[in-house]
């Protein structure tokens, strides 16, 4: 039965991994196409496109939101190991035990009000200036960062607290 869970969790992360480095990839390559096109197009051609700037910008927000969760997985996120250098033993453990229930309360505090302020902003209808999209869906990505940055986090907390690993951190090994 345990390994049956393993297993599903192994597949999920592996596979959530390669969707989320894919969408964080395509959106930052596309962000430098677009860069490029708008500094040829302003300072060469002298015919700026403004919905290259703006694409460029969402692009960006895409990106980052997407590999969170990657950073998230792979523990690569921020912390100050000097203050645990100076920490017992003993005391690490539960400093780390610590640390990942505020990140993950923190995330979860995030999701919440990410999560309302999509509602709020599907409800007055902005749009973009340029390209005119409606905003929510650029405030839906960010949602949907910190929420599987959640679960990302919540995945590497039940791996390491029950002393499974999923293939996706024993590849980084």
């Amino acid at each position: 039965m345990t390994q049956k869970k393993e297993n599903f969790i192994t597949k999920i992360s592996r596979y959530a991994d390669a969707v989320e480095v894919a969408i964080a990839s395509v959106a930052f390559a596309f962000m430098c196409i677009f860069v490029l096109t708008t500094i040829v197009y302003r300072y060469i051609l002298h015919e700026p496109i403004s919905w290259t700037e703006e694409a460029s910008r969402y692009l960006m927000i895409v990106g980052i939101f997407f590999a969170m969760p990657v950073a998230v997985r792979d523990h690569v996120h921020l912390g100050v190991d000097i203050f645990i250098g100076l920490i017992p033993v003993a005391g690490k453990k539960i400093v780390h035990v610590f640390s990942d229930i505020v990140t993950l309360l923190a995330y979860l505090a995030i999701d919440y009000s990410c999560y309302r302020f999509v509602i709020k902003t599907i409800a007055v209808d902005q749009r973009s200036p340029a390209m005119h999209i409606p905003m929510y869906w650029i405030y839906l990505v960010i949602l949907v960062g910190f929420i599987l940055a959640t679960i990302v986090q919540l995945i590497n907390m039940i791996t390491e607290y029950t002393g499974t690993t999923t293939s996706v951190e024993e590849a980084g090994k």
